[in-house]
């Protein structure tokens, strides 16, 4: 697995692709928290559509989202729109959102459309300039 990161325009862009790995998932959440614009309202948008998660287990989502539950604090409140291929991308997220629901102060959706996860993201967004 391998992911990209960054900030443009008041928005966070993870990229991911490659086979669904947990070590990897934790790598760029932790780079993600270190970043000095992440805080308190932040918008995150995570294109998992080159992602395989087809060799995620039950298990390790279920780890993800404890390690998240554990980082709750340093996540803080944000928005998060998570972006998918297929169906199973959109189960596994959906899966990972109930787990975590409750755990993290967050509001989030899950997309197939870049275009809708970026308007839904940005709604509401103070104007950069």
């Amino acid at each position: 697995m391998d992911y990209t990161l960054q900030f443009t325009d008041g928005v966070f862009v993870v990229k991911t692709s490659g086979l669904a790995e947990l070590p990897i998932f934790l790598a760029f959440i932790d780079a993600l928290l270190a970043h000095p614009a992440w805080g308190p309202g932040a918008r995150l948008l995570v294109d998992h559509r080159a992602l395989d998660v087809s060799p995620f287990t039950f298990g390790a989502v279920q780890e993800l989202a404890d390690q998240c539950a554990r980082r709750a604090q340093a996540i803080g409140p944000a928005r998060i729109a998570l972006l998918v291929a297929d169906d199973l991308g959109y189960g596994m997220n959906r899966m990972w959102a109930a787990l975590v629901q409750g755990r993290l102060d967050f509001t989030g959706s899950i997309f197939k459309s870049q275009e809708e996860a970026l308007a839904w993201l940005t709604e509401g967004a103070p104007s950069q300039g």
